[in-house]
């Protein structure tokens, strides 16, 4: 799992979804499954696409097979059946940096909104996990001193 995916899990769990990462269905992997043991439990599908190279265009149909395609669809009913006794329903969700991207049916979320959210989380207590870890040392060593704040805006 890359860097993008596991800060949206660590997002996740910090708002009380239990995840369930890199399921295999088949010709495809499904990043998440996160489910809230609420009264009724929220379940959700998310994918990750992240890209820094600037604004890619993203193939949408190919977006769009990962939520639709037959054996991701399965498989999701099948893991939330296991883990809930039950089958429920679920939403679907896409955390990515492209922008103004719309797609029919899933809920898009910026990922520099998950990532501000937990950066601004994460306090001074020492964390084992190495992506908490290194966004803490981000947050205040690098981003704590003005003039390399400044030059990393720049």
């Amino acid at each position: 799992m890359g860097p993008e995916k596991e800060i949206v899990e660590l997002w996740l769990n910090r708002k009380g979804f239990f995840t369930i990462k890199d399921i295999n269905a088949g010709s495809r992997v499904i990043d998440l499954l996160a489910i809230k043991q609420d009264s009724p439990p929220k379940i959700a599908h998310f994918e990750v696409a992240c890209y820094v190279s600037g604004s890619i265009s993203a193939n949408k149909s190919e977006l769009l097979k990962k939520f639709e395609s037959s054996s991701a669809t399965k498989t999701i009913r099948k893991t939330i059946k296991e883990h809930t006794g039950s089958e429920r329903e679920y939403e679907k969700f896409l955390v990515t940096n492209v922008p103004d991207l719309k797609l029919e049916g899933i809920n898009v979320i910026g990922f520099d909104k998950v990532l501000f959210e937990f950066v601004n989380e994460i306090d001074r207590q020492y964390y084992s996990n190495s992506v908490t870890r290194t966004l803490q040392l981000v947050k205040f060593i690098l981003l704590s001193n003005p003039s390399y704040a400044a030059k990393l805006m720049g």
